[in-house]
């Protein structure tokens, strides 16, 4: 569902916008791709906890392009997914969701190894004020993942 608030964007609401966001990262095929995706998705002062682990927000992006190091296109599922919009703001809140990607290994090699991700994400979404505001006529979402809490778990397997 998608919210249209005066002349600006329309923005999607919490869950699409996490969903959507994941799914552009794990999908980047080129460095520029993942790195705009990931700018997009989190905040420059987002406060990251992995495991029980806290991490820089660039330790977390090197983490995350590890997980997909050849830039393969990746298949990501949903399964479950419970938003906490703020009462005044429908657009940001919390968000807690599991997913589960599929990175494929090196396309030129066969009986490839695949990685498997499990996790689950909460997160605190915001209007960021270090967004950067579009030109006039331009469009933006002004939203950043401020808190990031996930407990992942990462397998591999042979694929024929």
């Amino acid at each position: 569902m998608t919210l249209h608030f005066g002349p600006g964007p329309v923005l999607v609401k919490l869950i699409p916008y996490a969903e959507l966001h994941i799914q552009n990262i794990f999908s980047a095929t080129s460095q520029a791709d993942f790195d705009e995706a990931f700018d997009a998705f989190i905040s420059q002062n987002a406060s990251i906890t992995v495991n029980g682990k806290q991490l820089t927000r660039h330790e977390y992006k090197q983490r995350l392009q590890s997980e997909n190091p050849f830039l393969q296109s990746s298949i990501v599922t949903f399964s479950n997914a419970v938003a906490v919009p703020q009462p005044d703001d429908e657009i940001t809140g919390a968000v807690g969701l599991f997913y589960n990607a599929t990175v494929q290994g090196k396309p030129e090699t066969t009986g490839r190894q695949v990685l498997i991700l499990n996790s689950s994400l909460n997160l605190i979404v915001i209007r960021d004020p270090s967004v950067p505001q579009p030109p006039p006529g331009g469009l933006s979402d002004p939203r950043r993942v401020l808190v990031l809490n996930e407990i992942a778990l990462e397998g591999s397997a042979l694929q024929g």
